[in-house]
């Protein structure tokens, strides 16, 4: 990929969204790389979209629109979300969480037990990680007795 603001986008999103996700962002990468290289306006001949190859039903399940599907940020949220969902369900396996992803169609959804429950697709907002910043170094902060003692 030539263009470095691109490619910080793209590596930005992956570690946010694998981190929410729980899911290892090699992996996303991988997927990226075999899909679409990289190409966020990637289609394939089954119409699959955007870096991650989301299926243009996805985005209805996941409450988010068509539209969304070429933009970095969301495409990369969809397609973690959903291998994420895969990983778990099949147990940590990658191999078989990304066959799933890849051979899911609306058909396979409509199967009893495959469907996916909109709760475990929920889209969650990041949880932002609080960071202390403090003047005081240890040494100089004051310890604060226990009411317990050890005999």
């Amino acid at each position: 990929m030539k263009d470095a603001q691109e490619r910080e986008q793209i590596l930005h999103h992956v570690h946010c969204e694998a981190r929410r996700v729980d899911v290892p962002p090699e992996l996303v990468l991988a997927v990226m790389d075999v899909e679409s290289r990289f190409d966020r306006y990637a289609v394939s001949s089954a119409g699959a979209v955007g870096l991650m190859q989301v299926m243009p039903f996805w985005p209805r399940e996941l409450g988010m629109s068509n539209e969304q599907l070429v933009r970095i940020g969301d495409n990369v949220r969809m397609g973690t979300t959903i291998l994420g969902y895969y990983l778990r369900k099949e147990r940590g396996n990658y191999q078989r969480a990304c066959s799933a992803t890849t051979a899911a169609s609306p058909a396979d959804l409509l199967r009893p037990g495959h469907r996916p429950a909109a709760r475990a697709l929920a889209l969650r907002p990041v949880r932002s990680q609080a960071v202390r910043t403090t003047t005081a170094t240890p040494a100089a902060t004051p310890r604060r007795r226990s009411r317990y003692r050890l005999r």
